[in-house]
């Protein structure tokens, strides 16, 4: 994956020196994004509910468009990916323990590089397609459970929350694509690397769903 990353470098610094023009714009967005889980889960006890599941982003990104069609830059955001997991007999991760709601969350703040190509008139910034790789560094790693008992009084929700747990790893890769117009856009993400740490995995092999499709939305602050 650091290859990867390196080589996508290597392609926006190329890109800024030969494309090069006099027709150049640099842009500042605010930028918010929620895309729900669609890929399936890997291996056993770890199936999730995919409307209650989650990947959120929101934060700023910087671009430097060299000419009417072709731009890249730099981004940084807060990342958040929750996980709704599913409560039946199967369910084995992280435990065979079933409650009445229970997530795994991580949140973290993810840098991002990034190439958009614009296919609007001469002089707009309309239709686009944007092709990014982040590196989401995990600040929090969060494990929370919500159960309801039924003491003589009548019922009462109990919530217990465990923090920094081990089983989940603390460094995800992703890459992203998007396809809209001006501040919209359909939002497709691929997370590279595992959720689910790789020393667990070698105890119980399981990893949650990787692809998230949504939308994203911008607001655009400078542009000169």
């Amino acid at each position: 994956m650091q290859k990867l990353i390196l080589s996508f470098l290597v392609i926006f610094l190329t890109a800024s020196y030969v494309l090069r023009a006099q027709n150049t714009l640099f842009m500042l967005h605010a930028v918010t994004d929620c895309k729900m889980y669609a890929g399936n889960s890997k291996g056993l006890g770890a199936d999730i509910n995919r409307f209650k599941s989650y990947n959120y982003t929101l934060g700023m990104d910087a671009e430097y468009k060299y000419s009417a069609f072709v731009g890249s830059g730099l981004g940084l955001y807060y990342e958040r990916n929750a996980f709704s997991l599913t409560q039946n007999q199967t369910k084995l991760f992280p435990n065979a323990n079933l409650h009445q709601k229970e997530f795994i969350i991580t949140d973290g703040i993810a840098p991002e590089v990034f190439m958009s190509f614009y296919f609007s008139k001469k002089g707009e910034t309309g239709l686009f397609l944007k092709l990014a790789a982040s590196t989401d560094f995990v600040l929090g790693r969060k494990h929370r459970m919500l159960d309801t008992a039924a003491p003589m009084s009548g019922f009462s929700e109990t919530e217990t929350k465990f923090y920094d747990v081990e089983y989940l790893s603390k460094l995800h890769y992703s890459v992203k694509v998007a396809f809209g117009y001006k501040s919209l856009a359909l939002s497709i993400n691929y997370r590279i690397s595992d959720i689910v740490a790789e020393s667990f995995q070698t105890v119980m092999p399981a990893e949650f769903a990787k692809l998230s499709i949504g939308l994203s939305a911008g607001i655009l602050f400078l542009d000169r």
